[in-house]
């Protein structure tokens, strides 16, 4: 439906996959956090940091962390009920 994903269960899915891929092309993930500020059609966007060869697969316990932010962006940005 228009691309949109508004599921955070996908959310954390597509970010993991991200990272697994940006570490099989030789990128490092430094970093993760969303934007605070939420499109009109409620999208969430999410920044993830990465590094070239940075010597670092990837930050510690990123699926943990992954969950955390997604989770956090979630209560912050959806609507109130």
């Amino acid at each position: 439906k228009g691309g949109l994903v508004k599921k955070a269960e996908v959310h954390q899915m597509v970010i993991e996959r991200v990272g697994d891929k940006a570490q099989k092309i030789g990128f490092g993930v430094q970093g993760l956090t969303f934007s605070p500020l939420k499109k009109a059609s409620g999208n969430i966007e999410y920044l993830i940091y990465l590094v070239k060869n940075s010597g670092k697969d990837k930050i510690d316990n990123f699926p943990q962390i992954v969950e955390e932010v997604v989770k956090k962006a979630h209560q912050e940005l959806s609507p109130k009920k």
